[in-house]
């Protein structure tokens, strides 16, 4: 099953895909964006006691990890864009484009704040296992994809 957040993050993905000359022009980076935006939002439900601090933080991990590839690519971001996404995180607003409070993004989904803290997590959870299964050094940012190479 595709989580929430993952249709959103793809989307931004097929937009960045598709119009090069506008990511270029304006530097808007969605991918960059949503992955800050999910750092805050894990950051806001650690804080909130709406997961497990100990698994917030391995999952806080994985998505900064995660992070550092984005940047890593040579693809144009917005760092003030991104600070901005992450800090609405922290207060618990989802989105980089449209913005809701978690709550309304609950409702939406038929779930509660606590639920869709929980799937964040575990989707982050399923990246390391994955990373995990194919090698990769889930303490190595340079390495997403496979084992890495000294």
């Amino acid at each position: 099953m595709i989580s929430r957040f993952c249709l959103v993050a793809m989307a931004g993905i097929v937009f960045s895909a598709t119009s090069p000359e506008a990511q270029e022009s304006d530097v808007r980076n969605p991918v960059y964006e949503m992955a800050r935006n999910k750092i805050g939002l894990l950051r806001y439900c650690r804080d909130k006691g709406l997961i497990d601090r100990a698994l917030a933080d391995e999952a806080l991990d994985v998505e900064e990890r995660g992070l550092a590839t984005i940047t890593a690519m040579a693809l144009p971001y917005n760092k003030r864009a991104g600070d901005d996404a992450e800090k609405r995180g922290e207060t618990g607003i989802y989105g980089s484009g449209s913005r809701q409070p978690i709550a309304n993004m609950a409702r939406v989904f038929n779930t509660t704040p606590e639920g869709l803290c929980k799937e964040w997590s575990e989707d982050s959870m399923t990246v390391l296992k994955a990373m995990r299964l194919r090698g990769a050094d889930p303490k190595d940012a340079a390495s997403p994809g496979g084992p890495s190479r000294q």
